[in-house]
């Protein structure tokens, strides 16, 4: 039976960027942007995500759950499929070449370990359509399922 209100999936691959293991649209297009990030892009929209890898080691003398706390830094957070922390979204408005853009942040975290910290960079003007709605449920999600070894 074909069902008209069933929603069009976005296919998805899974890519590794170092010890990040995620989900994303095949059609997006990746680049590297230097030894400690990367970045990827669907090529009809002029938003990007960013991925960054970071070492959390906590400086000596500081608890795991204090250490986790100041990586946490406040955000909303949720334990993830695999165990990670994802805390955030944090949301940043900055102005880059005269356009007003929004930088919206999640960090993944492995306590002790890792923190895979994703940025989307949006146009302030375009983050409350839809389109791009839909683009932060579908990296969350990503995020909430991702494997941060």
């Amino acid at each position: 039976m074909f069902n008209l209100f069933r929603k069009k999936q976005i296919p998805l691959i899974t890519h590794q960027y170092k010890n990040l293991i995620i989900a994303l649209p095949a059609h997006w297009q990746y680049e590297s942007e230097g030894e400690d990030q990367e970045a990827c892009f669907d090529p009809k929209s002029k938003s990007s995500l960013r991925f960054n890898i970071i070492e959390t080691i906590p400086p000596e003398g500081i608890s795991e759950d204090k250490n986790l706390k100041l990586l946490i830094a406040g955000l909303p957070y949720a334990t993830t499929v695999h165990g990670t922390i994802l805390a955030g979204p944090a949301y940043k408005e900055s102005e880059d070449n005269g356009a007003m853009i929004t930088l919206i942040t999640w960090r993944l975290i492995k306590p002790e370990k890792t923190m895979a910290v994703t940025t989307y960079t949006v146009l302030s003007a375009e983050k409350d359509s839809a389109s791009e709605k839909k683009t932060l449920n579908l990296i969350r999600t990503s995020l909430l399922n991702a494997q941060l070894t």
